[in-house]
């Protein structure tokens, strides 16, 4: 069996975090860093769920993380069923050791400006 991991990225701190409980009846998460342990609500937070593939060098891919492969730049969005990556005119599925992930839609919106320049 599956175990969901998430992490969110808290707005107002604009830094990402893991999460270590989420209390959906009470709209709070746990949310950890390498020496602390807080709440938080959803309200106060983007939540991004891993989607169960590693891309090269076997790196967790989220939801929202920035990925690099053959055909460009693109980000990892769940939308029909499925985690898709989005390039600047079309998408793919996403899939195993294909892509690198290089950054994610929060710490790094403007590795997406530059596929738009090039």
């Amino acid at each position: 069996m599956r175990i969901p991991q998430y992490q969110a990225w808290h707005k107002a701190n604009k830094k990402m975090y893991h999460v270590a409980l989420l209390y959906a009846d009470v709209n709070t998460v746990m949310l950890r860093s390498s020496d602390s342990l807080f709440s938080a609500t959803f309200d106060e937070i983007e939540l991004r769920e891993f989607t169960f593939i590693a891309g090269k060098r076997r790196k967790h891919i989220f939801e929202g993380d920035i990925v690099k492969g053959t055909n460009g730049i693109g980000y990892v969005k769940y939308e029909y069923g499925s985690y898709r990556v989005q390039f600047l005119r079309y998408w793919t599925l996403l899939s195993d050791d294909i892509f690198e992930v290089i950054g994610n839609i929060y710490e790094n919106p403007d590795l997406l400006e530059e596929r738009v320049q090039s």
